[in-house]
C-alpha cells in the first residue's frame, strides 16, 4: 500500500500484492515474471510497487509539489452531501434505541449495522477501496462514507447489471 492524499486526508491505495489471487483489487500481472520469476515466492505477485514514483525508464516521476514541480499548486476536493435517511431505516433505528432503553442501556446507538452514521455522506473515490471491497463492486457502485467505520454503496447511473434500488452497507472491523 502507498498513502495518497485526497481532500487533506490520507488514504491507503493498494499497488502491489505478493499474491494477486488473494487480493480484492484487480492488480495486473506481468506474464514474464509469472512464468520465470526471479524469486519463486513472487510467482503470483501483481501490481507495480514503484509505479507512482518511477517512470518507465526508471527515472523519478514528476509529481506536483515535489522536485521540478515544487511550485505547482496541489489541489484536492472533498465531496460531501446530506444523507436522505429512508423511513424504514429511521424506524429500525428507533426500535433499536427503544430496545436498548428497555434493557437498561442509556447509550442510544452504540452497536449494529450502520449504528454510528452521520447525517451527511462523503464520497470515497474507488481507487482507495481496492483491497477493502472486491473490484467488481467498486466498478458497479459509488461509495460514500457515512460514519467512522461505515460505507454505503449506491449503484452507478451507468451500471447496467445492478438493480437500481439496491444499496450496499459495509461495516469495517479492525482485527
Amino acid at each position: 500500500c502507498i498513502l495518497k492524499e485526497q481532500g487533506r486526508r490520507l488514504f491507503r491505495q493498494v499497488v502491489f500484492s505478493t499474491d494477486a489471487r488473494l487480493c480484492l483489487n484487480n492488480l495486473t500481472q506481468d506474464p514474464r515474471d509469472r512464468d520465470d520469476p526471479l524469486n519463486p515466492h513472487l510467482r503470483h505477485s501483481g501490481g507495480q510497487l514503484f509505479a507512482e514514483l518511477l517512470n518507465s525508464d526508471g527515472s523519478m516521476a514528476d509529481t506536483p509539489g515535489v522536485g521540478k514541480l515544487a511550485n505547482n499548486k496541489v489541489g484536492s476536493l472533498v465531496i460531501r452531501r446530506n444523507r436522505v435517511i429512508p423511513q424504514s431505516e429511521r424506524d429500525l433505528l428507533a426500535k433499536r434505541i427503544q430496545d436498548n432503553k428497555e434493557w437498561g442501556d442509556d447509550e442510544e446507538n452504540k452497536s449494529g449495522p450502520g449504528s454510528r452514521e452521520e447525517e451527511f455522506e462523503e464520497f470515497i473515490p474507488g481507487r482507495f477501496l481496492g483491497g477493502l471491497i472486491p473490484s467488481v463492486l467498486v466498478e458497479q457502485y459509488q461509495f460514500w462514507r457515512t460514519g467512522p467505520t461505515t460505507i454505503r454503496g449506491y449503484p452507478r447511473q451507468d451500471s447496467k447489471t445492478v438493480i437500481a434500488n439496491t444499496a450496499l452497507l459495509v461495516e469495517l472491523k479492525l482485527q
